[in-house]
């Protein structure tokens, strides 16, 4: 059944490289040349530890692999990649071009198996995904499981080709929960044995792990409430029908987040609206506070748990601002007013513990979308972009005794920039002299950050720093040596995973006319 991919939702790179087609239509595939499937072995590129490498050339001159999905078990890192003789299959790498492989042509022929909610599990060394497939006349939708072999790369589920999927993996312990339509499902990942836990009204919503129990939304009856299993029918059960306003009334549970010995939830009881609440275990659900007693809802949102607290927006019904609140206490959230006095809200989001603080991005009556910085309860705005301009940051990432993250300064350049135990911002290096770079996408791997950034002459490449500026460099322009090359033609790194002290990610290549697309690389 063709259906919808949440696996990108804001690409940086240009939408004609991806292969959507064979993904969404079964048995279907985009017209190419023959060709055999394989990697390709290329020339070595790697000069130094720290130069980014082209790990294989999965679809050897059309148009790259476009990895995605990277999950890492043990020493084994697993994605989806294109062929055009096998669609979007399962792919492993160790991150040398003798250990990437295709492990298993899940949609045999000329299909692409790949749905994206891939789930590793650690304790069995093995990745767990739901798959497309061709089971002899029939083409359902199951849950398959691989240790990186072949022979070890199975069906777990045979459900019927009816339509329906399984989705929302969650592992709790070594127990692998998903949803098939009404129907919660358990695999014991150690013995692969799989049960139907239990069939509800409607279909079953997405959960989290908490206490070794799996928490979720469902409708038993009773509209969709907050419900919690042990993996057993009898041990399935509601944890509380938050909205007993009308028969069949549903409270929707949704933004889950675990802080300390608390699972903490935006629900609605029908008369307070959208707030903030709280569950200690499967018996218990309450309230946290009504933030909004002046109109229907306080909408709770950028759930983040940073040193045992929940910081997160909300709105009283006239702003949208700061809420701490510690589960450890009976005490209410404590609403932190970016702009006292003021109307205008602060709408924060992007909450970040560095140096034993807490940072997020606002908005100030003054100065616009800022960095903040928040001392006990007040709030100290970060002028990155001096005066009434937005430097609008983000990206927020710590490494080592820096903050770094991405903002525009007064003169609107985005550049990268870092905060060290001084709170005060600091610029890290122009990359685009009279221009923005736009560093995007920051993952710190060690002491390390990688991300993307244009400098003007080479187009949005790969590059990385340890906070300073003589340790601000490109690592590589992969479109280096083409008679193409330059801003026009550009990598866009993304999709970045780290593994076994290095980082694997997806770009573009050129370093021949033929090779042109996205491809796995390393650094």
């Amino acid at each position: 059944m063709p259906r919808s991919f949440g696996w990108l939702q804001k690409p940086l790179w240009n939408e004609s490289s991806r292969r959507p087609a064979c993904r969404r239509q079964p048995g279907k595939r985009r017209p190419c040349a023959s060709a055999v499937l394989g990697v390709q072995a290329l020339e070595p590129r790697l000069a130094l530890a720290a130069t980014p490498q082209l790990v294989e050339n999965i679809n050897f001159g059309d148009g790259g692999g476009s990895p995605l999905e990277f999950t890492t078990v043990g020493g084994t890192t697993f994605f989806a990649a294109w062929h055009s003789t096998a669609g979007y299959e399962l792919w492993k790498t160790d991150g040398t071009t003798e250990g990437t492989a295709l492990v298993k042509d899940v949609y045999a022929g000329l299909g692409s198996s790949y749905r994206s909610g891939w789930v590793g599990v650690p304790a069995v060394g093995k990745v767990y995904f739901p798959a497309l497939w061709k089971n002899g006349a029939a083409v359902p939708e199951d849950i398959w499981v691989s240790d990186g072999t072949e022979s070890g790369t199975q069906n777990v589920t045979s459900f019927p080709a009816d339509g329906l999927f399984p989705s929302n993996l969650t592992l709790v312990g070594t127990t692998l929960y998903f949803t098939r339509g009404k129907t919660l499902h358990a695999i014991d990942t150690q013995t692969q044995q799989v049960r139907s836990v239990k069939t509800f009204a409607t279909d079953v919503g997405p959960g989290v792990a908490f206490q070794n129990r799996l928490f979720f939304r469902a409708d038993d009856g009773q509209g969709q409430e907050l419900y919690s299993t042990n993996g057993t029918l009898h041990g399935t059960t509601i944890v509380r029908d938050i909205n007993t306003k009308q028969a069949n009334a549903s409270s929707f549970p949704y933004k889950f987040t675990v802080v300390g010995n608390s699972l903490l939830f935006v629900a609605t009881d029908g008369d307070s609206g959208f707030e903030l609440w709280s569950s200690n275990g499967p018996t218990t659900a309450t309230r946290v506070a009504d933030l909004n007693p002046l109109g229907p809802d306080s909408f709770p949102d950028n759930l983040k748990a940073l040193a045992g607290k929940l910081y997160f927006s909300a709105s009283n019904g006239l702003k949208r601002e700061v809420y701490v609140y510690d589960p450890a206490t009976a005490a209410a959230p404590v609403r932190i007013d970016v702009n006292p006095g003021s109307g205008v809200p602060s709408d924060p989001r992007d909450f970040t513990l560095f140096s034993g603080k807490v940072y997020f991005t606002g908005v100030h009556s003054l100065n616009g979308r800022e960095l903040f910085r928040l001392d006990g309860t007040t709030a100290t705005v970060i002028d990155v972009a001096v005066g009434v301009n937005s430097s609008d940051p983000g990206w927020l990432t710590v490494v080592g005794q820096s903050l770094l993250f991405s903002a525009a300064n007064a003169a609107a350049d985005r550049e990268l920039w870092r905060i060290d135990g001084s709170g005060v911002p600091t610029p890290v290096k122009n990359i685009w002299d009279g221009g923005s770079s736009e560093p995007q996408v920051l993952h710190a791997v060690g002491g390390t950050v990688f991300f993307s950034a244009n400098d003007g002459v080479r187009g949005r490449e790969l590059w990385k720093t340890d906070g300073t500026s003589a340790g601000t460099k490109l690592l590589r322009d992969c479109y280096d040596g083409n008679l193409l090359a330059g801003p026009s033609r550009e990598s866009f790194p993304g999709e970045f995973v780290p593994f076994d002290g290095k980082l694997f990610f997806a770009a573009g290549a050129d370093h021949t006319v033929a090779l042109q697309g996205r491809y796995l690389h390393s650094a």
